[in-house]
């Protein structure tokens, strides 16, 4: 355990994990609920068979997002517009692009230009080895900058749908280092705390990685 990053919470209320195909196995996304039972969006089925379907009807939709405890932040970017409408269509599209068409610009100085994939985003380095990585962040919402310290209960930003995302969701992963990203691993974490639900009622679970297709509580 002692290699692994151990972060706060990130959400206030119920979310549920997921892990879509192709995520690394180190990286976990969450989503919003309203309740344990409820839906990912107050908005109908056949509104998102037709694309219709609005980004700020996900109960998820600019939930605050808190640090991962005392750090300081390393990089932050906004900017880049949320994706306004989800829905199969649209997501049959991104996974097109972002498979077969999506290519990152490279920088002068060889590094890969992330923004058009992960959105409005913000790293937190940690401990050495550590920088806590939060993306799809709603445009507007970054509340830090860089060389800003942060503790627990500090606020990043607001999630959103920004970048390569077929729904408003916050992706999280752990990098060993932010100076040179195409060299730059991901390294296991777990939450502090939080709730587990098991159907009927919510299990305490101290430094432990969610499973995806969980609900859980903070």
């Amino acid at each position: 355990m002692s290699d692994t990053a151990v972060l706060s919470f990130p959400l206030k209320g119920i979310s549920v994990a997921k892990r879509p195909p192709g995520h690394h196995p180190l990286a976990l996304d969450l989503a919003g609920l309203a309740s344990p039972a409820s839906q990912l969006t107050t908005s109908g089925r056949l509104r998102w068979l037709a694309s219709r379907t609005p980004a700020e009807s996900y109960h998820g939709w600019s939930m605050p997002i808190h640090g991962p405890g005392k750090g300081v932040v390393v990089a932050a970017a906004d900017g880049q517009a949320d994706r306004v409408r989800t829905g199969a269509v649209n997501t049959v599209a991104l996974l097109i692009y972002a498979t077969f068409i999506f290519k990152p610009q490279v920088s002068e100085s060889g590094q890969p230009d992330i923004q058009p994939n992960v959105g409005n985003h913000v790293m937190v380095q940690i401990a050495p080895a550590q920088v806590a990585f939060y993306a799809h962040l709603q445009q507007g919402s970054v509340d830090v900058a860089v060389g800003d310290e942060v503790s627990d209960g500090s606020v990043l930003a607001r999630l959103g749908n920004s970048g390569n995302t077929t729904a408003p969701h916050l992706h999280i992963h752990v990098l060993d280092q932010m100076d040179d990203l195409n060299t730059a691993e991901l390294v296991p974490f777990v939450f502090a705390s939080y709730e587990r639900w098991d159907g009927s009622r919510w299990h305490r679970q101290t430094e432990s990685l969610p499973k995806p297709g969980q609900i859980l509580r903070n």
